[in-house]
């Protein structure tokens, strides 16, 4: 998607993928095969289940990833639907961002088992675990997961260990809450997933110290960055996003009821 597009999503502005129907972070656009989100936690995976049946119903080789917390684990719907896409070999990859918190609980009091991947047993499955703070790792074991899929093995759940950032949403400020360990706060911002990958490149010879420390937004909280801690290319990207979006019509009252049912073609 463009910046143009997810700024407009952000605005609410009728050039969104969404045409303002949802809030920013729900973005998504069927025609390109990304399937917008929900609030409801872990009921995107019944619908991700349902995608992949379409595909193998018609004998396509694509796959459906799917991307929910820890938490979700924790529900019925995750294991319906897990249940489901194993019974029948669903080309189907359930990605869990494991970052610890589940809003203020703890992934101790929602999974009994030391690693979330672990629940893949008991759908005889496998449960792969990456790093979420690398970038390369994550892409390997998708990969292996979606060749997995694309052979009719059927799916996978990968375990990404993460860190969160901030709070839940602007709603749960858990730096004024304090129920996140300080000591836990700073390790995972040492290991900001941008830092690590620019290490990854100057450890390979792709970037220089000098460039690698030019720009260092990475473990800064977000309201002390400036345009200067970010390329004066990338700065001027996203403010051609904004001023488009604040441009851009918003969508007329008499679409809000449009999409909201299928029409029954045949009645």
């Amino acid at each position: 998607m463009s910046i143009e597009e997810v700024c407009s999503q952000v605005w609410g502005k009728a050039t969104s993928p969404g045409r303002a129907r949802d809030n920013w972070s729900h973005i998504g656009d069927i025609e390109r095969g990304i399937i917008p989100s929900t609030s409801m936690l872990a009921g995107t995976i019944p619908v991700a289940c349902g995608v992949a049946y379409d595909f193998k119903l018609r004998g396509l080789d694509n796959v459906v990833l799917t991307y929910n917390g820890e938490g979700s684990t924790a529900q019925g719907v995750f294991h319906e639907a897990v249940n489901l896409a194993a019974v029948h070999k669903l080309p189907v990859i359930v990605v869990i961002e494991n970052n610890q918190w589940a809003y203020g609980t703890p992934v101790h009091l929602e999974c009994p088992t030391k690693d979330v991947a672990d629940r893949a047993k008991g759908y005889g499955i496998p449960g792969l675990i990456a790093d979420g703070q690398d970038v390369l790792d994550v892409y390997d074991k998708t990969m292996w997961a979606v060749d997995r899929a694309r052979k009719g093995l059927g799916p996978s759940l990968i375990e990404c260990k993460t860190f969160r950032a901030y709070g839940h949403g602007d709603h749960d400020d858990d730096r004024a809450a304090r129920y996140r360990p300080s000591d836990e706060v700073e390790k995972g911002r040492s290991r900001d997933p941008i830092a690590v990958f620019k290490r990854y490149l100057v450890e390979q010879g792709v970037l220089s110290e000098e460039e690698a420390a030019r720009y260092s937004p990475e473990g800064k909280d977000a309201p002390s960055t400036t345009d200067e801690d970010f390329p004066p290319e990338v700065v001027e990207y996203l403010k051609q996003g904004v001023e488009f979006a604040i441009k851009a019509p918003l969508p007329a009252a008499e679409e809000a009821f449009q999409w909201v049912f299928v029409e029954d073609k045949q009645g």
